[in-house]
């Protein structure tokens, strides 16, 4: 199987056969890169992007040379979790206005809902990830 971009919920132990998680909490999509993930924690998180902050960094302990796997920090997944359809729409607002997307907030609505839907389910042990394949 191929995908650009998933959401995925897993642990430390289970991420690395993402491929394989069919039955795990996911979430497949396109055409966004970890830059703007990181934008977006930022917005959801009611700050000024900051590198430092809010730059998602790749596990170095992944064998698939085809794929980055980046843990989204539990702090900003407890954002996510908290988020109302209001917050969501606010933040696909200023999302879809980022200098690196500039598009049109409707085609982000669909991963910021799924995003927080995710973080909702999260149970013990379980981590959300950002994959690029």
């Amino acid at each position: 199987m191929s995908i650009a971009n998933r959401l995925i919920l897993a642990t430390p132990a289970t991420v690395h056969a993402y491929h394989e998680a069919e039955n795990s909490p996911h979430y497949d999509f396109g055409g966004i890169t970890d830059l703007d993930i990181s934008t977006l924690l930022a917005i959801a998180a009611t700050e000024t992007f900051d590198f430092d902050a809010h730059e998602l960094l790749p596990l170095d302990d992944t064998d698939d040379d085809n794929a980055d796997i980046y843990p989204i920090p539990g702090r900003y997944t407890r954002i996510f979790a908290r988020l109302n359809a209001a917050d969501i729409a606010r933040c696909a607002a200023a999302w879809a206005a980022s200098e690196e997307l500039d598009c049109d907030a409707a085609d982000l609505l669909p991963i910021i809902e799924n995003l927080c839907a995710l973080a909702r389910r999260i149970e013990n042990g379980q981590q959300l990830y950002f994959i690029t394949a």
